[in-house]
């Protein structure tokens, strides 16, 4: 083949991938709209529609920050779409028990100066209310997985002096001594500029990608505390207590909900070239070390025992949906070596912690 012909064949796959966009833009803005014939947004269509504005809009830097006062945030609007990707998704949809309750259950974001129980709103942490079909996810999570993903992306463009499992160990370091799980805008703020992590901030390119990895994190513990719902297991007599084995399990059985929610998009994203599919599984990979690390930190300072524990231990959580999803992990180029070796690599000097 000739430059010419090649020339050609080139702006002919062109036009085809730009066809191809605008009638994935038409089948997305009917989903929105309720127009397909379930009558709600689809998961995929949701997809696209997030991940083609994000491109877009990539020059649109403070599409993908929180206000002024809260950057590392994301505004009530994308969280809910999260919501709907998850609540929508096919595993809740064609199961008739499960579309029935999901359909009762109502979605919160847990603001700053907020607080449900124990749980407040700047924790890293999502909850599902026993007794009650109310789902809540809390900013401190949000920021905590704009952080992990910042640090991520900027290791790799080593715009970020540190090592991603220095960043990693430092931002379990921080979650430990803030009240272990504490994460308000100011301490997300303080680590951002101490760490260099605000130079994703303002560069267009890699705010895209930190933005839709630290979405997909936040896919994977939505569908975490949806698995809990749908599962029956805030159903029980609040006066009877779960002794700890049961508790466990149902973590295990709501991480296997979420694995099942996270292995759906991932193949979807596999299937159809999408990048912003695929980082589902890296996502969930991400958010399982931040627990693990944390988990040791914790152990190391405050002498706690796994007996204790009312959830599995975290690296145990981490290798099961590593083993649960070997497609999606494989197309990460991840294995079980390098997420030992990133454990061992961010277990530096826990000194500075005392």
């Amino acid at each position: 083949m000739g430059r010419i012909e090649e020339l050609d064949a080139r702006i002919h796959e062109r036009m085809a991938a730009m066809d191809k966009r605008i009638a994935d833009r038409m089948a997305a803005l009917d989903a929105r709209l309720g127009c397909g014939s379930s009558g709600h947004p689809s998961a995929v269509g949701m997809v696209k529609s997030m991940s083609m504005n994000a491109m877009d809009q990539a020059e649109e830097s403070s599409n993908f920050l929180g206000s002024a006062e809260d950057q590392w945030n994301f505004d009530d609007e994308r969280i809910f779409r999260l919501w709907n990707m998850v609540r929508y998704s096919k595993l809740v949809e064609n199961n008739d028990q499960y579309r029935y309750i999901a359909g009762g259950i109502q979605f919160n974001v847990l603001h700053s100066g907020f607080s449900i129980g124990d749980t407040d709103g700047d924790h890293v942490n999502a909850c599902a209310l026993e007794g009650s079909p109310i789902i809540y996810l809390c900013s401190g999570a949000v920021r905590y997985s704009r952080l992990m993903a910042a640090a991520y992306f900027g290791c790799r463009a080593r715009i970020v002096e540190k090592s991603f499992a220095e960043c990693f160990r430092d931002m379990a370091v921080m979650w430990v001594r803030r009240g272990n799980t504490f994460v308000s805008s100011a301490h997300a703020e303080e680590f951002a500029q101490a760490h260099g992590l605000v130079k994703v901030l303002e560069d267009p390119k890699l705010l895209v990608k930190a933005t839709m990895l630290a979405e997909c994190t936040l896919i994977g513990v939505i569908g975490h505390e949806l698995g809990h719902q749908l599962l029956g297991h805030c159903r029980h007599n609040r006066e009877q207590e779960l002794n700890l084995e049961i508790q466990r399990n149902q973590e295990r059985e709501a991480d296997s909900f979420a694995s099942s929610i996270t292995s759906e998009m991932s193949e979807k994203g596999l299937k159809e070239n999408a990048e912003y599919l695929t980082w589902i599984g890296l996502g969930t990979i991400i958010w399982g070390l931040a627990f693990a690390v944390v988990d040791y930190i914790t152990k190391k300072r405050y002498h706690k025992a796994d007996e204790d524990q009312t959830h599995p231990d975290p690296v145990e959580r981490l290798f099961n949906f590593i083993k649960a999803n070997p497609m999606t992990v494989k197309s990460l180029g991840v294995d079980f070596d390098d997420v030992l070796r990133l454990l061992a690599e961010a277990k530096i000097d826990f000194n500075v912690i005392r």
